[in-house]
């Protein structure tokens, strides 16, 4: 496919070098000490996929790139959807709210004034900005790490406006279906392919050992305790901490908890003396952070139980 003669060749050069500038923030800025908000997935592999590929194309197109489709009907659809999305995320995503209300107000001043194409490049970014910031938490702009991500979305979203106005929203649904596909086959491909190695890690009060397993067959996970130790056999660790929490006092705080989604694990952590199911929690988490599994948070407005 040739740029030439194609119009608003301006989205896709800065598509390029937001893509590029992306990969290079990835690498510089990463730090494992922050946490980005899509690490926070709870769902099966299976409803996201689904999710990915069907309604995320068909919605996210329709509500964002609609506006600049030449069907009047569309692009009345397309406000009407960002309106909702708006009284959505009211009190959730300020930097989403910003955006879309600018994004907002600025398209529908341009379906009534019909300005010229100039005018319009400042919608362009700020619909991509504003569908970009819907995929992050505020939190999540607080640092170059967990940032960074966002000018890959932000930069196929202008990829798909260049699209729509090119050619129609048809092919910006069918983009946005095969980046998604592609996406999630290497997903597929890295928890299907794993390294079966075992891991050993010491930490104050034990011994953690573990191996990942592959997503499929669906073997059905457990959690057996015996003596010092915990063995989880073939599980998430967000759902074998979900069985442990019921464990905990009920007056300790909360922490959240991110990890790799969709992976699976045999671990089996040795303590060096025995302790009474109410500190299994806390102390699973111990030795799940020490092993690099898990990244710990403090939730919001509550306070650390742990260093």
């Amino acid at each position: 496919m040739t740029l030439k003669n194609k119009k608003e060749n301006l989205l896709v050069y800065t598509a390029a070098i937001g893509i590029l500038l992306g990969m290079v923030a990835l690498i510089i800025f990463e730090e494992k000490n922050y946490f980005n908000s899509r690490l926070s997935i709870q769902t099966s592999f299976e409803v996201y996929a689904l999710a990915a590929i069907i309604f995320a194309p068909l919605i996210e197109e329709t509500t964002f790139r609609g506006l600049f489709a030449k069907n009047k009907y569309l692009r009345v659809v397309s406000i009407l959807a960002q309106l909702i999305v708006l009284i959505i995320i009211f009190d959730q995503n300020t930097i989403g709210l910003i955006a879309g209300t600018i994004s907002l107000a600025y398209g529908i001043w341009a379906i009534v004034k019909k300005p010229n194409t100039s005018t319009l490049r400042g919608l362009y970014f700020f619909n991509a900005f504003f569908f970009a910031s819907l995929h992050y938490s505020l939190e999540d702009f607080q640092h170059f790490s967990t940032a960074s991500p966002i000018l890959f979305q932000f930069s196929f979203g202008l990829i798909f406006i260049w699209l729509v106005i090119n050619y129609s929203l048809k092919k910006s649904i069918l983009a946005h279906f095969s980046l998604n596909l592609i996406l999630l086959f290497f997903g597929f491909l890295s928890l299907q392919i794993v390294d079966k190695q075992t891991h050993v890690q010491t930490f104050e009060n034990g011994q953690i050992s573990w191996s990942q397993t592959p997503l499929y067959p669906k073997d059905k996970g457990s959690i057996s305790f015996k003596d010092a130790s915990i063995t989880i056999y073939n599980m998430g660790v967000l759902k074998a901490l979900e069985v442990l929490e019921n464990l905990k006092h009920g007056d300790q705080k909360e922490l959240e908890v991110f990890t790799a989604p969709f992976v699976k694990y045999n671990i089996q952590i040795a303590f060096n003396e025995d302790i009474n199911q109410e500190e299994v929690y806390l102390e699973t988490i111990h030795a799940l952070a020490k092993a690099q599994i898990i990244k710990l948070k403090e939730a919001p407005n509550k306070t650390p139980i742990l260093p």
